[in-house]
């Protein structure tokens, strides 16, 4: 999307988030705007979704623990990302590229590796070139575990099962760092 010539919503404030709320599958998803990535993924996509498997103590814990490990990316500009790009959400249509069911928002282009990671279906070219077009900082491996988490929790909230336990074991993860 880094590399594409579209007609995109407006950012004139230069903020994270995006004019309207979401869905991330069949979930919404807030959007309101923040003046830092940290804030809006703690604030609309982590904290929401941890309140479903954490209790009080350990909810404090890990998003004070997610706000250090954010804090490096405080300068970053607001990238327009598509926010569930995995295998099942992008095409080639006449050789042209195409993406579909976008839980959309102005964030950390780093953001998209976390369902990428997850479920795979990304070349090693793409990833390559992705990373050629965006700035990621050193520790990008420790946050790149936030952002699994946030899918996890999400595919928790869609199927249940399974899912709780693999984003408690990303929260014990989280949590050695």
């Amino acid at each position: 999307m880094h590399n594409f010539k579209f007609s995109a919503p407006e950012n004139p404030e230069n903020q994270f988030g995006f004019h309207v709320a979401t869905c991330c599958g069949s979930l919404a998803q807030e959007n309101a705007w923040c003046s830092t990535w940290r804030e809006f993924f703690t604030k609309n996509r982590l904290a929401p979704k941890l309140e479903n498997v954490c209790d009080g103590a350990q909810l404090h814990e890990l998003l004070e623990k997610t706000w250090k490990l954010l804090e490096c990316r405080n300068t970053i500009t607001p990238s327009l990302v598509h926010g569930d790009l995995w295998s099942g959400n992008w095409a080639m249509f006449e050789n042209e590229p195409a993406v579909f069911d976008p839980a959309s928002s102005f964030s950390d282009p780093e953001f998209e590796f976390g369902i990428m990671s997850l479920f795979g279906g990304i070349s090693r070219e793409f990833r390559q070139k992705y990373f050629e077009l965006v700035d990621f900082a050193p520790g990008f491996e420790n946050r790149l575990l936030l952002y699994e988490l946030y899918h996890l929790l999400n595919h928790f909230q869609h199927f249940g099962g399974s899912y709780k336990i693999s984003a408690l074991r990303k929260i014990a993860e989280i949590m050695k760092i």
